[in-house]
């Protein structure tokens, strides 16, 4: 790997960075961006890392520190995918997750359809009041007898009036044969969505049945690991003990008990040098 950082350059399977001001989580995310991160001190320093992109196991062990977080079974696991291994599960998964992928995402927005027609329907009305008013005038023209010429205006309008109202009619028949193509996309998309959340839940049952295959097959070698930590405090793999050292065991357990081409970034004061924690986990190291 190699790290540059502000004119200085460091290269090698193992690098010492304890003596210098950079920090372990700017130089993980330079790892894991597979680039340069800037830092957001003040000094803006930055770092470049050019090493191999992370596999699998370094999202959970990448960075080795007191008070880790470690999510021990699927740690393990992972370190069990980092060497290739499967679980018979797999395929099943696969399938699941075709299925799941296949399935239409898209949504339905009846809110315009919905808005169309109500304004339709309150121009009906208007449009109404406005032929009964038209044909009031009429009658009462029709009434005294004559063929006046406003008369004729009159039932002109009256007559346009009734057309506009049946236009609007139509329209409103198209409004609500939309809305209501649109409530049944949102139906079908309805179902569409339970189908996806029932496999969604069998994809997560299947992925916790090939994990616990995982760990079961890397469990033994775990414990015997455990034992040959540099440091470590013993512990059973189902001792849930609260001391920030069990994390750090672990995680360093599974570091050598996995296959890691990326660097390992530790603050855990293991290690005599970073090049006895490379040789002891069999991967790149970063001390800090």
């Amino acid at each position: 790997m190699r790290i540059e950082s502000n004119g200085r350059v460091w290269c090698g399977r193992a690098i010492d960075l304890s003596n210098t001001s950079l920090v372990a989580e700017q130089i993980v995310q330079a790892i894991r961006d597979e680039g340069k991160r800037e830092s957001k001190r003040e000094d803006r320093i930055e770092v470049t890392v050019e090493c191999a992109r992370p596999g699998v196991l370094h999202e959970h062990v990448g960075w080795i520190t007191a008070g880790m977080n470690l999510r021990l079974r699927t740690a393990l696991a992972a370190a069990a995918r980092s060497r290739g291994w499967s679980a018979p599960q797999d395929d099943e998964q696969e399938r699941i997750l075709k299925q799941i992928s296949a399935l239409p995402t898209a949504t339905v927005d009846t809110i315009p359809a919905r808005k169309r027609l109500a304004a339709t329907q309150d121009e009906i009305e208007q449009q109404r009041e406005y032929v009964a008013r038209l044909h009031g005038q009429v009658e009462a023209l029709r009434e005294t007898g004559t063929e006046s010429e406003p008369a004729q205006e009159a039932l002109a309008a009256l007559e346009r009036a009734i057309r506009e109202l049946s236009e609007l009619e139509t329209e409103r028949a198209a409004a609500e044969h939309a809305l209501e193509q649109k409530r049944e996309r949102q139906r079908r998309l309805n179902d569409i969505r339970d189908e996806r959340l029932a496999l969604e839940d069998r994809a997560a049952n299947v992925a916790r049945a090939a994990r616990e295959h995982l760990v079961v097959q890397l469990e033994d070698e775990f414990e015997r690991t455990i034992e040959t930590v540099p440091g470590a405090i013993r512990f059973g793999f189902n001792d849930h003990d609260d001391d920030d050292d069990n994390p750090v065991t672990a995680a360093l357990a599974m570091a050598q008990l996995g296959v890691l081409e990326a660097p390992v970034v530790l603050e855990c004061e293991r290690f005599v040098s970073a090049q006895a924690a490379a040789e002891w986990m069999d991967a790149p190291a970063i001390l800090l």
